[in-house]
């Protein structure tokens, strides 16, 4: 592992930073996604609160988050696609269905990684099921946080982030920083750690996590969604060291007091 960082774990904080979540997998193409009454039966293995929307013709999807440059999950493609949504918005759900790829999100309700998971699971091994999609392209893992803090403006970012890794913002730099933002890619065991961070207005701070492997290999739902718990558990450390122990204090005790 190339990153040596502490082992931690979360238990739901109510008031987590966190924007997005993206579970993603694309497949060697699958032309009966196209077909009505198979998505129909993809469907009803979802969760009955998922409902369907219309049908979209989409491109390679790119999150962009305030107002820096938050580079794409993936390269970009012109290849269109034709994507079948499935919402649940009482608890903050999405799936996106297409003859290339499938995704899980969930909004800035999202509950914990294990309930994300399940959810992951449950699209992964219907898609198995109805579609059969022969290969696995890519897979990842994407959390966006968005740290809105007023003491980010009053005391500084070394407040709420990790020094490490803000430096030489606090340190050199002493004030007067308008907007800041650094991309990092590391090869990991499970493969590509992407960090991008920074200052994206005077009080927010920018964490974007994005762990895939573009390695092709056969479609198997088991060994997708351990990868995947895999991917999360780096991740989950990594947000825990990229805080400052203070911060995540307060988000505990938010937590805590129900605030």
């Amino acid at each position: 592992m190339s990153i040596d960082i502490p082992e931690a774990t979360l238990d739901h904080l109510e008031n987590a930073p966190l924007k997005v979540a993206v579970a993603q997998i694309r497949y060697s193409p699958v032309h009966a996604v196209e077909k009505r009454d198979l998505v129909a039966d993809y469907e009803s293995k979802l969760d009955d609160r998922y409902v369907a929307q219309d049908a979209q013709v989409s491109q390679t999807l790119t999150l962009q988050v305030g107002g820096g440059p938050v580079a794409p999950a993936s390269p970009p493609s012109g290849a269109i696609d034709v994507v079948w949504p499935f919402r649940d918005d009482e608890r903050g759900y999405s799936v996106s269905l297409s003859n290339s790829s499938l995704a899980v999100e969930a909004d800035s309700t999202y509950h914990d990684f294990p309930q994300f998971l399940s959810e992951f699971q449950t699209a992964v091994d219907a898609c198995a099921t109805v579609f059969a999609p022969k290969r696995q392209l890519r897979l990842g893992l994407r959390y966006v946080n968005e740290i809105a803090d007023g003491q980010l403006r009053d005391d500084g970012v070394h407040d709420s982030v990790n020094p490490e890794l803000v430096t030489p913002v606090g340190t050199t730099i002493q004030g007067g920083l308008l907007r800041s933002f650094t991309e990092l890619r590391v090869q990991e065991s499970l493969g590509t750690f992407v960090i991008r961070h920074g200052l994206i207005d005077a009080a927010v701070y920018l964490l974007d996590f994005d762990y895939f492997s573009e390695e092709e290999r056969s479609f198997d739902p088991d060994e997708i969604v351990g990868t995947v718990k895999g991917f999360h558990e780096l991740i989950e450390r990594f947000f825990v060291w990229a805080i400052s122990d203070e911060y995540l204090a307060r988000l505990k005790e938010r937590n805590s007091d129900g605030r």
